[in-house]
């Protein structure tokens, strides 16, 4: 229950324009023990500091040192019901009011997230999460985008793109192995309105992954260092379609060789490759697959890749509109992500 409490926590702070910025991985205090960081997190409740929070929420440590539920049960951290505010309380009893618009996305540092929305969806890019004792972790931690409206996809199996489901992900694999994708992360940075993330799919390949953006679009560049060829598969957002059932009508693939664009009744979801080099497809998963919808299909882009470093750069968008209007012209990586993935390639080099 904590991993949900903690994304309700964020999604929370997030629609409500909550506090943003921060940029220093190391910053944040450190817990001696479990009960350390338990004891952090329920004086944050109480104090009602959502810092307090996330930082006891979002320590590497949850992952790496313990089970966090199983303590907090240990040390009975459940909140008791006479801790809920009475039935007279002003909280049960204050009117709703208008959600108060998000014009900027919102950096949220403890949570390695960049969160946007639109007016029917929210949208959160996400650095990835240390994410080794949970189930389907890479999953649920590990993609680079998570929507409100499109839910995600979870792997029945790794040997085929439609099979592993990665929507939302970069996979790749080489002559003998099935499909990777970014699990744990081996460094992460945050700034505003950027998120860095440098991970190992082999002990010998490396890839260094920047997002940025804002809901209904963002944007993704990875650099690819590889002693071997590699086949990759980039998708976008996992679009329901009913064609299967009585009556349904199934979807349309539209856009061009390098940018396809799957479109339903339930809207649009497209990836469009920046430098124009890979290959797009629109591929429907297995069904099930996907938290929201029963069947699913995911846009694509597929290229192979021989020994050296590659960049791939790219524009994903998903919508409940029919139409997406400025296709053709989608917004472009700023200078700030280029020039973020060099800094980080020369701190590396310096270490």
């Amino acid at each position: 229950w904590m991993p949900f409490l903690t994304l309700i926590v964020v999604l929370a702070v997030a629609l409500a324009g909550g506090p943003a910025t921060a940029t220093d991985e190391s910053a944040g205090p450190r817990f001696a023990t479990p009960e350390d960081a338990v004891r952090h997190y329920l004086e944050g409740v109480a104090q009602a500091d959502v810092d307090m929070i996330l930082e006891a929420s979002a320590i590497d440590e949850i992952a790496e040192g313990y089970r966090f539920d199983l303590t907090a049960d240990r040390l009975q951290a459940f909140i008791p019901y006479n801790f809920m505010a009475p039935a007279d309380h002003p909280f049960w009893r204050a009117e709703e009011e208008p959600l108060a618009p998000l014009v900027e996305p919102s950096t949220q540092r403890h949570a390695g997230m960049i969160i946007s929305r639109t007016e029917t969806q929210a949208v959160a890019l996400s650095g990835g999460q240390t994410e080794g004792l949970f189930s389907n972790g890479a999953a649920k931690y590990g993609k680079f985008a998570y929507s409100s409206l499109f839910g995600f996809s979870v792997a029945v199996h790794e040997i085929r793109p439609h099979q592993g489901c990665h929507d939302s992900m970069l996979s790749l694999r080489d002559e003998w192995s099935t499909w990777r994708i970014r699990g744990e992360y081996e460094e992460r940075l945050i700034e505003e309105g950027l998120i860095y993330s440098r991970w190992r799919p082999w002990p010998d390949v490396t890839v260094e992954t920047v997002l940025t953006g804002s809901a209904p679009w963002h944007l993704r560049l990875h650099r690819v260092r590889t002693p071997r060829k590699l086949w990759s598969a980039e998708a976008g957002f996992a679009l329901a379609w009913d064609g299967m059932e009585p009556g349904g009508t199934g979807f349309e693939q539209l856009g061009s060789a390098s940018s396809p664009l799957a479109r339903s009744p339930y809207g649009v979801s497209g990836v469009r490759d920046l430098r124009g080099e890979r290959v797009g497809k629109v591929q429907p998963a297995l069904p099930n697959t996907n938290l929201i919808a029963p069947r699913t299909v995911i846009p694509l882009l597929e290229a192979e890749h021989e020994p050296g470093t590659r960049f791939l750069c790219c524009a994903v968008v998903a919508t409940d509109a029919l139409e997406v209007s400025d296709w053709d012209r989608p917004p472009q990586l700023p200078g700030r992500a280029w020039e973020l993935l060099e800094r980080m390639e020369k701190s590396n080099d310096a270490r």
